[in-house]
């Protein structure tokens, strides 16, 4: 069940805050921008906050707050980025400026959330450009993004925005610790290495352990970047790993979404097959920056332990051991190389570039530096 009270969630506290005094005030804004890093509860914060409106003065409120718990109201649209390569397109955007001026179904107001706002093309994001200038009175427009500043300005400048701090990662333990009560242990390793993402920790309780991971930092630890061989292997390995993820989501995407299709025209599952491709697309993107942050964050650990830190902020607490015998015996690489060769990695997936291109040459230039 998707959640309808700001109770039922955790972290940011200060927007609970301010979002509660709004809806008390009966001041939310028309158009609002949600930004911060994914899988901290974005999405989650504009359902409950729909569910709030839409309770405003209203003798079935609770009525409104099933519906929209079941994901099921007729008044809340949601757009999300589709196709192959996963953006908002000019005919979706086209029509969700039509919805928005027809009148509610049965609330007082319609909201449109639309998720990774920033995946919008500059002429799909002009069409929305004069719903923000005029907005229909009984309209709520949330945007949801990580990269807030993709976003045209003149849609940026029409928006409330609300700036989403990653989670604390003891909250994220505390949640963890109520689902899965007879794992502690595993638990500690899902939160540390959640990056103060619910949804990041959330993903790694469900597959239990991150074979993405597991295969990079064994690599670093035995060493067998420095074979030609074994890193061709490993590159293959890596996409295989993540293309079966984007290939199980999709999966069960549809497997969700088709218990409806009886139900729905030609036209609807069209759309709904792009939407499938879109978060699919969505998800290897999501699969690789876990990856470049798991490069990262090795790297990252090396100079702490350089540096003499603290032991206990290391990300890859786990691999402790390992990160002493690489410091021996590797040379440490400057962080500011590794991130621009990450950067070069994910511009060149950007463009096309296939995946086992993209990874096998970042591979590469970590063995050059």
């Amino acid at each position: 069940m998707i959640p309808t009270s700001f109770s039922q969630l955790i972290g940011n506290t200060f927007i609970k805050e301010c979002l509660q005094r709004l809806i008390k005030k009966k001041n939310v804004g028309h158009s609002l921008l949600f930004a911060g890093p994914e899988g901290i509860g974005k999405s989650l914060f504009a359902t409950v906050l729909a569910a709030l409106v839409m309770s405003e003065d209203e003798d079935n409120a609770h009525q409104h707050s099933q519906k929209i718990a079941q994901g099921m109201h007729p008044d809340v649209h949601i757009y999300k980025p589709e196709g192959k390569i996963g953006m908002h397109s000019i005919q979706s955007l086209r029509q969700m400026c039509d919805e928005i001026h027809l009148p509610p179904y049965e609330a007082k107001y319609k909201i449109f959330i639309v998720h990774d706002a920033h995946r919008m093309l500059t002429y799909s994001a002009n069409a929305l450009l004069k719903t923000f200038e005029e907005p229909p009175p009984q309209t709520k427009i949330i945007l949801l993004t990580h990269a807030h500043k993709a976003l045209l300005p003149t849609i940026l400048s029409r928006c409330s925005s609300y700036f989403f701090q990653s989670i604390d990662e003891q909250e994220i333990y505390n949640y963890l610790k109520k689902i899965y009560p007879q794992q502690e242990q595993n638990v500690k390793v899902w939160a540390n290495l959640s990056q103060g993402s619910l949804g990041q920790a959330l993903k790694l309780a469900k597959r239990g352990e991150d074979h993405l991971r597991t295969l990079m930092l064994n690599a670093f630890s035995n060493g067998s970047l420095h074979n030609y061989k074994s890193l061709l292997k490993l590159s293959e390995l890596l996409v295989q790993e993540i293309e079966a993820r984007k290939k199980s989501l999709g999966t069960e995407i549809k497997e969700i979404q088709y218990k409806k299709s009886d139900c729905l025209t030609a036209s609807q599952i069209e759309m709904l097959e792009k939407e499938v491709e879109g978060t699919s697309a969505l998800e290897l993107v999501q699969e690789t920056n876990i990856l470049f942050y798991t490069i990262l964050s090795w790297y990252r650990d090396l100079s702490l332990l350089q540096a003499a830190g603290d032991r206990r902020l290391l990300i890859n607490l786990d691999y402790e051991n390992a990160l002493e015998a690489a410091l021996q015996f590797d040379q440490l690489l400057p962080l500011e190389d590794i991130q621009k060769a990450i950067e070069e990695t994910q511009l060149a997936l950007q463009r096309s570039t296939s995946l086992n291109i993209c990874i096998e040459n970042l591979l590469l230039k970590l063995v050059r530096f």
